[in-house]
């Protein structure tokens, strides 16, 4: 299970762990955004930091509704204690976590400060 917090801005953060392409592994905190289909935003300097190779850019339709053209990386997330290979876009701000990722999961948030959030597996 994966736990996390909402913040006090109404934000659902969890601890996420990377494994970069040297096996280096790095947790940071990061947004769980149901309004996001992909898998995971990082910025470019932490893709660089952990190797992530380019396999391209992609077209995608932003929060604010503009588009925008967005490099893709190949990574390596730890997800629920599972090494999972995914599709990284590189973005500027707080790395978020998309349903692409939460895909086969139960999502409960206590939409309250400092609410628990917690991810389990579905079986």
């Amino acid at each position: 299970m994966i736990q996390g917090v909402v913040t006090e801005h109404r934000t659902a953060v969890i601890p996420l762990t990377v494994q970069g392409t040297m096996g280096q592994v790095d947790t940071f905190p990061a947004i769980v955004d149901t309004g996001f289909n992909g898998f995971l935003t990082l910025s470019l300097p932490q893709i660089a930091k952990l190797g992530f190779p380019y396999r391209g850019s992609m077209r995608a339709v932003l929060g604010n509704g503009k588009d925008a053209d967005l490099d893709v990386f190949a990574g390596t997330v730890i997800w629920d204690g599972q090494v999972q290979a995914v599709m990284v876009l590189a973005a500027d701000g707080s790395p978020l976590v998309g349903m692409g990722l939460l895909e086969g999961s139960c999502v409960l948030l206590h939409v309250t400060d400092n609410g628990p959030v917690s991810i389990e597996r579905l079986p």
